[in-house]
């Protein structure tokens, strides 16, 4: 009673207790913080905002609940500036780590941060540490051989570059010339992922923090990307962005909207309530949260609850005394109506602008240097600017450490306590007064530069900010040219491309333009032929044109401007602009004297093959192996691998005719100049146009045996994945069994993504698909794996990639579910309507539809018009056979001599044995992958005339079929004897042979085609 009538007493009314509940209240407080509530502020209490976490216990167990989830592998944190995403997720995940021991690490982005993918190094450097440390030396001797196996020399030596950790891991030291990997950045994106695949199953729990990703490059976000796409694998992902920083349709949104990692959740962190607000408040000024009340409406509705923005304009409330100390007894107290009558910025950037602008002269300059330098000075960094500028710096940035501005950290490195503070003291200064201060610290670096590289990356960053200024004579000019020439050298050899880019086109804008090309011709050239292939490496088609076009126009000789020729001509042919790409590769061959391809049959060509077929012949393998090096290396490298560009080009725009001769010349060079790195690649090639012009398969067979023996020379490694395409699609198949043919074809993608030969591993993993559902590989497994392949070849506009993979899918998903199934993806008509888009995809679709019908006992029309056989060999531009369309003219030579007991069509005869004899002769060379479709078509051919004979030959094809691991051939084999018994007239017999296929198609997955069986 008498609490409630202190009101009337000397207290303050908003003191008094108005019930016995808020009574209950303050003194549950009490008893629970009483360090906040019941001890007294003390003689000296300083004004200071508790560093905890406030109003977050609903996100913090969302986060704990996912994190512990099963299904969820990936967090995408998002919120406005200032909100507290980072410290809320760092402290969420360091406790977690505390408490399950699990790896946690933290990447944090930075603005206009000098190598964001060396901060992802750094993050995988530490983990590379913390598995050295825990784990077992029989596990670490593990990892390491399949870190050798996975990664190959290329991807571990471009890793280790980075990584340095890597190397203890491996008890050794990788080498490798640089130059072996085709896409550094295509390597580094494959490696890490290996790396973190790895070594997670021997590593407790790996959390991932990447932090503000909107301040990322390209090369950083495509790493993280693939980094995700193995989310379920490794480890558990967090991805935090500000929202606020993200517009519709930039770069880094489009990103975004690309993630689709499987086992993703989303969490907004929003501003904080008007309760937590209070409570903030309420600890801050020690005083109970039903007297700070009103105060905290005034500030939540000023800050609108943003955390950053409530600290920031608490802390400018206290220095104008409007949150003031009453010293008897000592408590704080405030001016609400001055406080409500207090204007506020629209952001904290204006209110901490207006903040720094009450600061000394000193304290401001101060923060102004070291805003200008990044969000965070490393201390080699600070002794330079300390013992160059002549303000008192040492003792400014203790002072900014006590004020808040600033957060030093135990290696003594300087960072702001949020990039908002470094973006408003960099906001203290005009366009002008930045520039200046950015040109006299860039000065004073490069000056420590010539004694101390390592401050080269902030040297030519910091005189780049500070603009080009004319008014440098042109030996310094030059000078600061070279310095971004460096620069971006660095940058690429740490694989941050998008870096590099910049510095050497500053370095282009710094060489004075009335002398560049005249009097500083080296340093000209030599930075645009630097830009030409970092910009290649980033698919910036703009840039490689532009500048390719500048290095036309003033090279002085015509070898000067090729290197920039060859990377147009690799960037317009990955974007798709083909025509222009081969035109201008003609241009590169008639500088170097080289033979625009002629067509097949040009009477040159002609002679020229016939040729090169009796001087192979002439030459034995150990003359071929032994043949000396080129002395003209990169002449001729050059010239291959523009010929390599043409075939491919060749191929997409449906000109096969010139491809013969394309390999035709390759190997011309070969011969008659020596061995280079490409010529693995060249004997590859002609390997395959031997067996397309026909008649010299064994010849063939014998070159790409050499082909594959020359990759193991120095620099060749790189074309490991391009010689295994052409001869798994061209070559081997003639010869081996197709379960070998996809396993090379596996093999040549793990290569192909070694070196970052993207279209090449792309190629070999597609090959290795076709060949296991060939094979017979399980049909889930296969349409699972067409459907991903599908979903890749939309996203990278890959057309033709894109028709294969429909129509694979939907065969391989027909047979599961049955004819009649349909789902979202186009059907079978819909794939049939693409077909006279693509003449080769015509003839496989024909193999499909040929396979389609006999499986599923359905003749629509599928045998009228020319057969697929007859197409194949009376075309004036046959396609490369491949094993899809053997197996097509394999079934069609089955529908036909069924056709031909229905219909008594001598037609279909004729075509069946066409079928026949074509796949025998194939069956000699390969009885791996051959013999038992021969068996089973002279089983059915024989049944027309002989049963018992025809049930003999059933027998050796289903035994084939066993022998070489086509079970769901030995259940069509077993299916068909079972119909030749039925006719025979014996039922228990063929009964069983039906319950075999019928088990057998089960096994293959075909489970609609097993139950028309049963």
């Amino acid at each position: 009673k008498n609490l409630l009538d202190c009101s009337q007493s000397d207290f303050r009314v908003d003191e008094a207790y108005s019930s016995f509940e808020d009574v209950s209240t303050d003194l549950e407080l009490v008893r629970d913080n009483p360090g906040c509530y019941l001890e007294s502020l003390g003689n000296c209490p300083s004004f200071s905002i508790p560093n905890k976490l406030y109003g977050r216990m609903g996100a913090i167990d969302t986060i704990a609940s996912l994190y512990a989830s099963e299904e969820c592998n990936c967090l995408v944190v998002n919120g406005r500036a200032g909100v507290g995403k980072s410290r809320l997720l760092s402290q969420v995940f360091t406790d977690v780590s505390r408490q399950d021991g699990s790896y946690f690490l933290q990447i944090n982005f930075e603005r206009a941060g000098v190598n964001p993918l060396g901060l992802i190094a750094s993050s995988f450097n530490s983990l590379c540490e913390a598995f050295i440390r825990s784990s077992l030396p029989q596990v670490r001797s593990a990892v390491a051989v399949q870190l050798k196996s996975e990664l190959g020399t290329v991807g571990l030596f471009a890793l280790s570059l980075i990584v340095p950790s890597l190397s203890k891991l491996l008890q050794s030291q990788t080498t490798c010339a640089t130059e072996q990997s085709m896409n550094i950045a295509a390597t580094l994106r494959y490696s890490f992922c290996k790396l973190l695949e790895i070594i997670s199953p021997h590593t407790p729990q790996i959390i991932l923090l990447f932090d503000d990703l909107q301040f990322t490059d390209d090369s950083s976000r495509s790493i993280v990307s693939s980094l995700l796409a193995g989310a379920a694998l490794s480890a558990f992902f967090v991805c935090c962005y500000r929202d606020d920083d993200v517009k519709p349709g930039d770069a880094f949104s489009l990103w975004l909207e690309g993630l689709e990692p499987r086992g993703m959740e989303k969490i907004e962190i929003s501003n904080l309530s008007i309760e937590s607000v209070n409570l903030m408040v309420s600890e801050t000024l020690k005083v109970f949260p039903r007297i700070t009340l009103p105060l905290s409406s005034q500030l939540h509705a000023k800050t609108r609850g943003n955390p950053l923005f409530l600290r920031q304009f608490m802390e400018s409330l206290h220095s104008q005394s409007f949150i003031l100390l009453r010293l008897n007894p000592p408590r704080w107290t405030w001016d609400l109506e001055k406080i409500s009558s207090v204007e506020l910025p629209e952001s904290v950037v204006e209110l901490l602008i207006e903040e720094m602008q009450t600061l000394s002269r000193n304290l401001k300059n101060s923060l102004r240097v070291v805003s200008c330098i990044g969000s965070r000075v490393t201390k080699q960094t600070l002794d330079v600017l300390v013992s160059a500028l002549g303000q008192n710096l040492t003792a400014a940035l203790e002072d900014l450490v006590k004020r808040g501005y600033l957060v030093q950290d135990k290696s003594s490195e300087v960072r702001f306590s949020h990039d908002k503070v470094q973006e408003s003291a960099y906001e203290t200064m005009v366009v002008a007064e930045q520039r200046m201060l950015h040109k006299k610290l860039g000065q004073l670096m490069f000056e420590k530069v010539v004694h101390d590289e390592t401050l080269l990356f902030l040297a030519a960053t910091q005189i780049n900010l500070g603009g080009i200024d004319a008014s440098f004579d042109r030996r310094k000019r030059v000078d600061i040219a070279t310095l971004n020439q460096k620069a971006g050298n660095r940058a690429k050899d740490m694989s941050s491309f998008d870096v590099a880019l910049q510095f050497f086109q500053n370095g282009i804008l710094w060489v004075p333009v009335e002398s560049g090309w005249s009097l500083d011709y080296d340093i000209s050239l030599a930075l645009h032929q630097s830009a030409v292939e970092t910009a290649c490496l980033l698919n910036n088609v703009e840039v490689v044109t532009e500048l390719t076009t500048n290095v036309t126009a003033n090279a002085r000789n015509g070898t000067d401007n090729q290197a920039c020729l060859f990377c147009l001509v690799k960037s317009l042919a990955t974007c798709g602009q083909l025509e222009d790409s081969k035109n201008i590769a003609f241009v590169i061959l008639e500088q170097l004297g080289e033979v625009v391809p002629r067509e097949k049959g040009d009477p040159g060509f002609t002679m020229d093959f016939k040729s090169m077929v009796t001087a192979l012949k002439g030459l034995s393998d150990d003359a071929i192996l032994s043949m000396r090096a080129t002395h003209q290396s990169e002449r001729d490298d050059l010239s291959l691998s523009v010929y390599l560009i043409l075939a491919y080009i060749y191929t997409e725009i449906s000109r096969p005719k010139h491809i013969p001769d394309v390999a035709l010349q390759m190997l011309r060079i070969t011969l008659n100049n020596g061995l280079s790195a490409v010529s693995p690649q060249a004997f590859a090639s002609f390997a395959v146009t031997l067996v397309s012009m026909g008649g010299q398969d064994g010849l063939a067979w014998r070159i790409g045996k050499l082909a594959k023996r020359l990759l193991a020379r120095p620099h060749s490694q790189r074309y490991s994945s391009a010689v295994a395409v052409h001869l798994g699609a061209g070559v081997d198949w003639v010869f081996e069994p197709i379960q070998s043919v996809a396993e090379s074809s596996l093999n040549g993608q793990r290569s192909g993504l070694q070196v970052g030969d993207l279209l090449n591993a792309r190629l070999n993993y597609r090959n290795y698909l076709v060949s296991i559902y060939l094979g017979g590989k399980e049909l889930s497994f296969c349409r699972d794996n067409f459907l991903d392949f599908l979903e890749t070849s939309k996203k990278e506009n890959k057309v033709l990639g894109s028709m294969y993979a429909e129509m694979c899918y939907r065969m391989s998903a027909s047979l599961i579910e049955g004819i009649e199934y349909v789902d979202n993806l186009p059907s079978w008509d819909d794939i049939s309507n693409k077909k006279e888009r693509n003449i080769e995809f015509s003839y496989a679709f024909q193999a499909h539809d040929c396979m389609r019908s006999f499986l599923f006992q359905c003749y629509d029309g599928v045998m009228e018009g020319d057969s697929l056989l007859s197409r194949l060999q009376n075309t004036t531009n046959p396609p490369l056979l491949r094993p899809l369309l053997l197996l097509g003219v394999f079934y069609e030579g089955l529908l036909s001599f069924q056709l031909v007991r229905t219909h008594q069509d001598a037609k279909y005869m004729a075509r069946g044995m066409e079928a026949l004899q074509f796949i025998e002769k194939y069956s000699k060379t390969n009885p791996f992958t051959f013999e038992n479709k021969y068996l089973l078509l002279e089983a059915a051919r024989t049944e027309l005339t002989d049963s018992d004979q025809a049930w003999i030959v059933y027998q050796k094809a289903i035994q084939s079929s066993n022998n070489h691991k086509f079970a769901h051939e030995e259940a069509i084999a077993s299916e068909l004897a079972g119909r030749c018994l039925f006719r025979m007239g014996m039922i228990i017999e063929s009964h069983s042979f039906f319950t075999f296929a019928a088990g057998k198609y089960r096994s293959w997955g075909a489970k609609a085609i097993a139950q028309r069986v049963e």
